[in-house]
């Protein structure tokens, strides 16, 4: 079973947030020296406070597969404890989150539902492939010891959620090669899954970060088995030169 496997990586891999992160060596001023990484990260917690709205909303689709739903129970909580540990850092060097602007975000959104299981998974993928690499990206620009202890710890759930994603996906197409289309219909018209929540304020690490596009296409091509610019091209009627 993916969910076996995946909770025995979990628990492995599993960090401690009252141990783990040195919260009373956290510099303040060389954390505020960077203005732009802690409103990068204030936004990131908002989009991670919002796990409980994402599992309601998505087991609505997977309460039936066993497999979906175990590891959803793995998912929901890590990015619930994400949003925790950002908050820890945020709060001594005055970047808060209050939780009224938690409440906020999720009672915008309530009762608007997710209506396709294989897009959201392919959107889940998707958007962790994509966060995991924001955290990566933030990590290499930090100078803060203590924020780059905590986004390592960050960066390397992320990339373990997007595998989990990949593996779900990859069983449902064996069950049925059909949805590869739709996989791949998710990856031209993507909405990273923040944008839910922030709207137009979704943090980026580095604009126009093609090398995290590129190994999106390469992992989505490998999953498919299509050429994503032959799809794209085919969609688009696009020249030959064209990506």
């Amino acid at each position: 079973m993916i969910y076996e496997k995946y909770f025995a990586l979990s628990e492995s891999e599993r960090w401690r947030l009252e141990t783990d992160i040195p919260w009373s060596a956290i510099n303040r001023e060389l954390a505020l020296s960077q203005p732009d990484i802690l409103e990068e990260l204030r936004s990131a917690a908002v989009i991670e406070s919002y796990a409980p709205m994402y599992a309601l909303k998505s087991l609505h689709l997977w309460w039936d597969s066993l497999e979906e739903s175990a590891v959803a129970s793995i998912q929901f909580y890590e990015e619930y404890k994400h949003y925790f540990a950002l908050k820890r850092y945020l709060d001594p060097v005055g970047f808060s989150v209050p939780e009224q602007e938690v409440l906020e975000v999720r009672q915008n959104n309530y009762g608007t539902w997710y209506t396709d299981r294989v897009r959201q998974l392919a959107n889940y993928m998707i958007s962790e492939h994509f966060t995991a690499h924001f955290y990566k990206r933030l990590r290499e620009r930090a100078q803060e010891p203590v924020l780059r202890q905590l986004l390592n710890f960050l960066m390397r759930d992320e990339f373990r959620h997007c595998n989990v994603f990949y593996s779900l996906l990859e069983r449902r197409l064996q069950q049925d090669p059909s949805i590869r289309e739709t996989i791949v219909d998710e990856v031209f018209h993507f909405r990273h899954q923040g944008v839910e929540v922030v709207g137009e304020r979704l943090p980026v690490a580095e604009k126009n970060d093609f090398q995290t596009i590129l190994l999106l296409f390469k992992k989505v091509e490998r999953l498919t088995g299509l050429s994503l610019r032959k799809h794209r091209k085919s969609m688009l009627g696009l020249t030959a030169t064209s990506i």
